[in-house]
């Protein structure tokens, strides 16, 4: 009996140093051979872009995001004061409906970040690119500070979901807008903001803070997106592109199967040659949190 429980503790210690040899060899290609993949791939970028952004940079998009905040906060106090009348069932019908169509736009942009191909040098496809190296280089979000993971996507939720539709339906239309759409639309706008911030949490960010166990009962309740949730796109890029809290995942994963993915020709399936090479080099996904 003794024999058999010093074989078993011979085999735990045998089991963790692979483990600590895995993930060291994984740190390791993901700065060198994964890279280098993706210079090979899309050589239009250089290694240097990877680099993080100059203080003064940082600095920049700390303002405008500042800026952007105020914008954000203006239309807030705007939709307050006009959907006074809406009832608490409006409130609530529009959290979780906000909720569940910011999470699929996320993972409609998320589809595109992981399939358009970088083929140009423009600061989107820059973009693009960096965005995918993040694949392999899995703290690359973690990394980011949170006006440069809010800013983005915030721009483009005013602009798509905000100014767009509100133009559209008070100059194209001339419809008055009923009460109930208010909380939709404000729970809308701020969720889709933040889908790159729940991402970054999902790639570590804040496991390290005085969040970290705040973030964990977030993600425990499907609040936000778990790392081990999310860590299924990561082993299969063709599912789960949703980051914001993984709701739409089931009905996003069907159209994409269903109507996208048999359009993606394989030469610019960027996506799919970061799938084959993840399978070749067996990549490692572990829970951050």
């Amino acid at each position: 009996m003794s024999i058999l429980r010093y074989t078993e503790f011979l085999e735990v210690i045998y089991l963790t140093s692979i483990m600590k040899e895995e993930i060291v060899k994984s740190q390791k290609i993901s700065t060198d051979d994964l890279l280098e993949y993706y210079w090979n791939n899309e050589p239009i970028y250089h290694p240097e872009f990877v680099k993080p952004m100059a203080p003064n940079s940082v600095k920049k998009n700390r303002i405008l995001s500042f800026v952007l905040l105020m914008v954000y906060m203006s239309f807030t106090g705007y939709l307050l004061q006009i959907s006074t009348n809406s009832h608490i069932i409006s409130w609530i019908f529009g959290l979780i409906c906000g909720a569940f169509v910011a999470d699929f736009i996320s993972g409609c942009a998320h589809i595109f970040i992981d399939f358009m191909p970088s083929t140009k040098k423009t600061s989107l496809h820059k973009q693009l690119f960096l965005s995918r190296v993040h694949h392999h280089e899995l703290f690359r979000p973690a990394r980011l500070n949170i006006s440069s993971l809010w800013f983005s996507p915030a721009l483009y939720a005013l602009f798509l979901i905000v100014i767009l539709p509100f133009l559209f339906i008070k100059f194209v239309f001339s419809y008055s807008i009923p009460d109930w759409i208010f909380p939709f639309w404000l729970f809308l706008l701020w969720l889709t903001s933040i889908s790159q911030i729940t991402h970054a949490v999902a790639h570590g960010k804040g496991s390290n803070s005085k969040l970290k166990r705040a973030l964990k009962y977030l993600q425990k309740f499907s609040i936000i997106i778990s790392a081990k949730k999310h860590s299924m796109h990561h082993r299969n890029i063709d599912r789960d592109f949703c980051v914001l809290n993984g709701w739409a995942n089931p009905f996003l994963n069907f159209i994409f199967k269903t109507f996208i993915e048999n359009k993606i020709p394989e030469s610019t399936a960027v996506g799919r040659q970061i799938q084959d090479l993840g399978k070749k080099l067996s990549y490692p996904y572990r829970e951050l949190l």
